[in-house]
Formats: structure tokens, sequence, C-alpha cells
């Protein structure tokens, strides 16, 4: 799956000589709302780190001091991790975001349907696929670990 939004810094990359983010085997956290705090997202930051995977994080925004401590925690080694917007807008973003949901089999943290990090466990929101590419202009999804039936059950809702 490939969309049109890129990373949030250039400081995320970990490919210099392409300016990309690549990731193997790497987590997908679908949120609908900013991140405006990074105590928000600890949890999620530990278990990864505890794992030593990869963390992708695809967010409406990202508060300037959430970014600057997940840049910090990358650059010193700490997280391996990438921030992009969520593309598109309104329904339109809505509809990108459980496609994602979908293909990677975590789950889209949406407070419209009661939903909040607070209330939900590391292992049952995060989503995988088995290669990310980011760059400045877009993301790929490769192998998402989504069912095969819920899939199918979501290309016969479009």
């Amino acid at each position: 799956m490939k969309f049109d939004q890129g990373y949030v810094s250039p400081y995320f990359a970990t490919n210099q000589k392409t300016n990309k983010v690549e990731f193997e085997d790497a987590y997908v956290l679908l949120m609908e709302k900013k991140i405006a705090n990074i105590k928000l997202v600890l949890p999620i930051l530990e278990k990864v780190r505890a794992e030593g995977k990869p963390l992708l994080i695809v967010a409406e925004d990202f508060e300037s001091e959430v970014l600057a401590a997940l840049i910090i925690n990358k650059m010193q080694g700490i997280l391996r991790v990438c921030c992009v917007k969520s593309p598109s807008f309104g329904d339109n973003r809505k509809n990108i975001m459980v496609d994602l949901e979908v293909y990677t089999g975590g789950r889209y943290v949406n407070e419209e349907i009661g939903m909040s990090l607070e209330s939900e466990l590391p292992e049952s929101i995060l989503g995988k696929a088995k290669k990310v590419i980011v760059s400045k202009d877009d993301f790929v999804l490769m192998e998402g670990s989504g069912s095969k039936e819920a899939l199918q059950a979501r290309i016969e809702v479009i």
C-alpha cells in the first residue's frame, strides 16, 4: 500500500544516501487525533523498544515536544521510529486509516468509537508490516499482517 504523505522530519531517515526511512518487520500505530503528549504513547514505545522492533506512527499531527522527544530517542539509538501525518482529509482520511488498520492487522485508535490509548493494551492496537519505506513525499507498507478474510471483507465494502 502506498500513500502520498511522507515523514514529518528528515531526522527520522535511516538511509542517509536516499534520505528514506527503511524498516523491516515494523509495528504500526494508527491514531485519529494529534499526539499532544509523549506520555500518551509511552507504553507503546516501551513495548517496541523492549522487542527491538521499529515503529511507524501515523497520526493527524504531532506536538513539537513529542517530535523532539522521538527524534532525540531515534538519534541516540534508543528507538527506531518514524512519524507520518495521516493522509488526506475528512471521511477520505478515515477510510484510508481503516484500510491501513485492516492491512496491518492493528486497530485504528479512534475516539469516535470510544477507543483511546489509555484504555487499550499495546499488543491489541499495534499492526505490523514486513517492510516500511518512508520518503519526504510518501510511505509504502508491504506485507501487512492483516488477515486475508478481513482484507476480502474490506474489499467487498469498497
